[in-house]
């Protein structure tokens, strides 16, 4: 150690030595600069930069029993698109452009003058309302933070990238540089979902699926409370 000492100050002392000292010094002052604005700002994702998987704070036993009243808003591009319904397993009630539909293992009923009739599924981004994908897609997301409430209410806070969607739940592999998309998670006192929020701007975009924006607000209640749907077809 005394050796690197002495021919520290040996340099130092020399005629450029002092010079020497100068540029070292601001070269990794701005080496530092660099790598930390680097990370400090970083604004660009791709799928391993944060798929690591999540963190489940809350009960999805509700999504598994599929058991609920909900309320389902899709918000593409500024224009608002609402179901309101219950579910029970394999079977969806709910109103949708004041229309009534019936939905039985993924096959889609609308009331007209006339009876029930089979239509085409009208249900926007089903992926995230289903409650199958649903649990899928919270499992791959990765958690951010949370906010806790006097209540007991909590909000869980989560990252998604777009390629983590398109490969896991689409099955289409992609490699996006990205925003990523965000997921609120919302839990009463007893651990149960009562909300999720997704903010899907570049999801949407990367797929061209919109071109501004894509905001979902998926609301639950009556849980675990739902009685048996007739079959009305």
């Amino acid at each position: 150690m005394k050796k690197y000492l002495s021919l520290a100050k040996e340099i130092y002392h020399s005629p450029r030595g002092k010079a020497i000292y100068f540029f070292a010094f601001y070269f990794f002052f701005f080496l530092f600069l660099m790598i930390f604005f680097r990370v400090g700002n970083k604004s660009t994702y791709s799928s391993s930069d944060y798929e690591e998987g999540s963190s489940i704070y809350y009960n999805q036993n509700q999504l598994i029993s599929e058991n609920y009243s909900y309320k389902y808003r899709v918000v593409l591009d500024g224009v608002s698109s609402s179901y309101e319904g219950k579910r029970n397993k394999n079977r969806d009630v709910f109103q949708y452009l004041d229309k009534s539909y019936f939905v039985e293992d993924d096959i889609f009923y609308c009331r007209s003058d006339i009876g029930w009739n089979k239509c085409e599924n009208v249900v926007l981004f089903e992926d995230f309302f289903k409650a199958s994908s649903i649990s899928k897609i919270l499992s791959l997301a990765t958690y951010s933070s949370k906010t806790e409430y006097e209540s007991g209410k909590v909000t869980y806070y989560y990252l998604l990238s777009s390629n983590t969607i398109n490969q896991k739940i689409h099955g289409i592999d992609s490699d996006y540089m990205e925003q990523g998309n965000s997921i609120a998670v919302q839990v009463n006192e007893k651990g149960a979902i009562t909300g999720i929020h997704y903010i899907l701007d570049s999801y949407c975009k990367v797929n061209s699926l919109c071109t501004d924006s894509l905001e979902i607000n998926y609301l639950f209640d009556e849980i675990g409370k739902i009685d048996y749907i007739e079959r009305p077809v």
